[in-house]
């Protein structure tokens, strides 16, 4: 009885046991279907909450990695910038001028001569830090006649790409600056579309009756971000799709227009719809997102593939109660910042997310042979990962071998890739066996004909015996 005790107790610790910072209960894929468990994603590698000497974060609102490495901090409501290495050891901390320090900073931008720029909110300013420590430029509210007499400079988020244009977000578009604080224009404002419902309303109702009906706004963005691509990849707050978009130079939506992030019942049982808060993109093109209401990470691919989704609401060790911030550097790590449980958790890819990430990249390059060897190495971790058969289904595809191509597709349930792979396999028997088909055909047709020829001069003959 002891021994049978010890066994068990020994097999429900094999069973529940986690190894400790990941985060295994909580990894998925969002399909159609519902969430799909996938093997551990990201382990936690550290969490920054104590500062030392610098005391405790404050509602941090951005980070920011630049090119060296540093990591920084908007810590808005202890109205600073903070300079970090990768293990959240404080180098610098930034309040401004002294004349006018910074009042809630919000966002923050870092260029590659190392120059600070400040989202100084609460003085509705950007303001530039300079290499040497000088506060030598000052961003405010440009003067246009394209701008409204009400309109009011209160940058959020900030950006500058690489022709000195500074992005400041301003709830339905970006607005663009000089570095002579000149007005260069809006970029990225979506039509709101024609409803011919409104249209009867503005036709036939009174003027108060009017009034009294909510007007229908352009989707507003939460954050933005500049993707090494040199497109601006933004999250949207108030849409049913189209959550993510990435915007070119004239302002189109090259992303595709679907649901992003996941549709979760609440405590009540009320469906959350996604509220994305911040994106960041990595030199591989590979999406990261967070979302505000499920308090979850989500990554996409640029054809809008969900590789990958972690995170719940919690205050355990990768658990989120706010995200408001993401980054990523050169090797995957991910640095989220959370407003609300005042800390920065920094958190490792694993083998298979790495795995994933590789294939994913090597196939945007066209390197299909790489990226074949780094699926099936992804199958060997999880053989039920529908995004791997639809990259082998891909691969073969490429590579012409359309019955693998129709197996892969058809394990991925990717109704379209299959159709697709079985147009050209059909063709392609076709081709490989018309000319067996078409002589057998004219051997058969040929063979009824001589058939025929026999069996008339039989019947002929018979005829001819019985008159």
């Amino acid at each position: 009885m002891k021994k049978f005790l010890t066994i068990l107790l020994l097999t429900l610790i094999s069973i529940f046991s986690v190894t400790p910072g990941a985060l295994a209960e909580n990894d998925r894929v969002v399909e159609k279907e519902g969430s799909i468990p996938v093997p551990v994603t990201y382990e936690v590698r550290k969490v920054i909450i104590n500062l030392d000497s610098y005391g405790n974060l404050n509602q941090p609102e951005d980070l920011f990695l630049d090119r060296k490495g540093f990591l920084y901090v908007a810590d808005t409501a202890n109205n600073r910038v903070l300079k970090m290495d990768t293990d959240g050891k404080v180098l610098e901390s930034i309040a401004g001028p002294a004349d006018k320090p910074y009042n809630k900073p919000k966002g923050i931008f870092v260029d590659e001569d190392g120059a600070l720029y400040v989202a100084d909110s609460g003085n509705k300013r950007v303001i530039r830090r300079s290499v040497s420590g000088e506060y030598d430029k000052v961003y405010v509210k440009p003067k246009s006649s394209l701008l409204s007499a009400d309109f009011v400079f209160d940058p959020q988020k900030i950006y500058r790409n690489s022709t000195g244009i500074l992005y400041v977000s301003k709830g339905i578009s970006f607005i663009t600056i000089d570095d002579a604080n000149q007005f260069q224009g809006y970029v990225g404002a979506k039509e709101v579309g024609f409803d011919l419902r409104r249209m009867f309303i503005r036709l036939f109702a009174s003027r108060s009756q009017r009034d009294r009906i909510a007007k229908v706004l352009p989707v507003s963005y939460n954050n933005f971000v500049i993707g090494p691509d040199g497109f601006v990849y933004a999250t949207v707050g108030n849409a049913q799709s189209g959550q993510i978009r990435k915007i070119n130079a004239v302002g189109k939506n090259l992303y595709p227009d679907q649901t992003f992030g996941e549709r979760m019942m609440g405590e009540n049982g009320e469906w959350i719809q996604p509220s994305l808060a911040d994106i960041a993109v990595d030199e591989r093109g590979i999406i990261s997102t967070i979302d505000k209401a499920t308090e979850s990470i989500y990554q996409y691919d640029q054809e809008g593939n969900m590789l990958l989704a972690f995170g719940d609401k919690g205050e355990k060790r990768g658990g989120f109660l706010s995200p408001s911030s993401i980054v990523t550097d050169e090797k995957g790590n991910l640095y989220i910042s959370d407003s609300k449980a005042n800390n920065i958790q920094i958190f490792e890819p694993t083998n298979f997310t790495r795995s994933v990430h590789q294939a994913v990249s090597f196939y945007n390059n066209g390197d299909y042979k790489n990226a074949m060897d780094y699926w099936q190495q992804v199958l060997a971790i999880d053989a039920n990962y529908s995004l791997a058969h639809k990259g082998m289904g891909k691969l073969y595809y490429k590579e012409e071998r359309w019955k693998d191509s129709m197996d892969e597709y058809l394990l991925a349930e990717d109704k379209g890739g299959y159709s697709r792979a079985f147009r050209e396999y059909r063709h392609q028997k076709f081709r490989q066996y018309f000319a067996v088909v078409f002589f057998a055909f004219i051997g058969i047709v040929v063979g009824f004909y001589f058939l025929f020829l026999r069996l008339k001069e039989k019947s002929g003959k018979i005829v001819r015996e019985l008159f």
